[in-house]
């Protein structure tokens, strides 16, 4: 038996700003929404972080990958890209 599967939402975002202390934490976080179709509709939704990027008080960026999903090309392209529909 098999079933088809929909990715109706996939996209990379950055999440909210959070500063603690000198540092300022932005995630960068990737959602997936996906129908599956066996006997019926069910839908599933997927959250999960791919990265970090960390800005010191002196103004030094760091870029912390955390999955292996992504290059950090793939990455970086997903943030222009996320900033220029803004």
């Amino acid at each position: 038996m098999s079933f088809d599967n929909y990715a109706i939402y996939d996209k990379m975002i950055l999440g909210k700003p959070r500063t603690i202390g000198d540092l300022t934490f932005i995630p960068l976080i990737h959602i997936t929404l996906r129908a599956y179709y066996i006997f019926s509709l069910f839908l599933g939704m997927s959250i999960s972080p791919e990265a970090f990027i960390i800005r010191e008080a002196g103004g030094m960026i760091s870029f912390y990958n955390i999955s292996d999903d992504a290059t950090l090309a793939e990455l970086l392209s997903n943030i222009m890209s996320t900033v220029d529909e803004e």
